[in-house]
């Protein structure tokens, strides 16, 4: 008797709290949208009163119908939720501001701005029949979706925030290693200018670099992982042609220190592996039995394991390099074929040379996967770059 009464008094303050909170609500964002600034809705939405009302209202809603209705498929909302919620509003108010001009959205800024308008309509809905139990359950669906996309949306958009701020910092590092380079080479011959302020750039570039980083870690507890996977040679085209070299020279370097550590950070290096087996499987994407073996030959998590245990041996590594420059050959345009051939007995010469020194056996198993990823990743990228223009010249 006692939980049928406690069930009830739930369910009669749960559509209270509705009626209560969408009606605020209404008056304080819906009311009058168009005529919001982007500003106005901000501040808004900022306001702690204006959050634990929506709580209550997303809370309430979901709290009514657990008691009334099986709705397992829901997620229950949190106090963070509400925030999230809020967001649709500004988005619905200005779309072009967050989402960018229409012509130039993404399939997940377009599904994101469609989810939107329809969460509104059923918040303008909810907000004119708030104890109407159907209206109340498409309102809370409407919103899971919602969040979900949302959720999506918002770490693409940080990664893509952690990629350009990546580029930035390895725009800087070159710029850094050059002044490094010219400062050297200006020692050698003794004729530094007696007022030389190289030091005072190389200092500055540093600062920038560290605001940076601090910059990544203050998105989320992830965002340097995101951050150390970045790979800079495969963007080449991106900077200036008179860096690339020290681009890559720069990291290489940074990959051999890696993975000297105690333990290995293996980040970057296993970044890159990813890279070339994304490349391998849309270069090879017809090749049914080969994508069916793809996966066991080029287990990178097992490949890792084995280098870092001392366990994979040169022997596993020419198995590996010899099925990759076959890929190579097999793809690439039959008139790179020659050059293709010289790269094989250059990377083949050197693995002999490197495999002749037991006593470096580790770092000497990362010295040969940096010289066949450097020669064979940029190949593959730009087949699959070949085959992509052919294909949209083709649409």
């Amino acid at each position: 008797m006692l939980n049928l009464i406690n069930k009830k008094s739930h369910i009669i303050g749960s559509l209270y709290r509705i009626k209560k909170s969408s009606s605020y609500l209404n008056d304080t964002f819906l009311k009058n949208i168009n005529t919001k600034s982007f500003d106005d809705i901000k501040d808004l939405m900022m306001d702690v009163k204006n959050i634990n009302q929506t709580y209550k209202l997303i809370f309430s809603a979901y709290r009514y119908l657990m008691y009334t209705s099986p709705i397992k498929h829901l997620k229950r909302p949190y106090n963070s939720h509400a925030r999230i919620f809020l967001s649709h509003i500004i988005i619905f108010n200005s779309p072009d501001s967050l989402l960018g001009p229409e012509k130039t959205r993404t399939l997940k800024t377009r599904k994101l701005h469609r989810e939107c308008i329809m969460l509104i309509n059923y918040f303008k809905i909810l907000s004119k029949n708030p104890s109407n139990k159907k209206i109340m359950l498409l309102f809370l669906e409407n919103f899971n979706s919602y969040m979900t996309t949302f959720l999506d949306w918002q770490k693409a958009d940080k990664e893509k925030l952690i990629g350009e701020m990546s580029h930035n910092y390895w725009e800087l590092e070159i710029t850094k290693r050059n002044v490094e380079l010219s400062n050297q080479n200006k020692e050698m011959v003794g004729v530094s200018p007696p007022n030389d302020n190289r030091q005072e750039v190389i200092d500055s570039l540093k600062k920038m670099q560290k605001d940076i980083l601090i910059n990544i870690q203050r998105l989320d507890t992830e965002s340097m992982d995101t951050f150390n996977q970045y790979i800079p040679i495969i963007y080449t085209e991106d900077f200036i042609e008179n860096v690339r070299d020290t681009l890559e020279i720069v990291f290489w370097d940074n990959i051999r220190n890696d993975m000297a550590l105690i333990p290995p950070n293996n980040c970057r290096f296993k970044a890159v592996l990813q890279e070339l087996l994304d490349n391998l499987r849309t270069i090879c994407i017809h090749d049914e039995t080969y994508q069916n073996n793809l996966t066991e030959f080029y287990d990178i998590e097992l490949l890792l394991q084995m280098i870092q245990s001392r366990v994979y041996t040169f022997d596993n590594l020419k198995s590996h390099f010899n099925a990759l420059i076959d890929i190579l050959i097999k793809f690439d345009a039959p008139i790179h074929d020659s050059c293709n051939l010289d790269i094989k007995n250059s990377i083949i010469k050197r693995i002999s040379e490197l495999e002749q020194n037991p006593l470096k056996y580790y770092s000497n198993i990362i010295e040969c996967w940096i010289e066949i990823l450097k020669h064979l990743l940029p190949a593959f990228i730009k087949i699959n770059k070949i085959k992509n223009e052919l294909l949209n010249n083709n649409n």
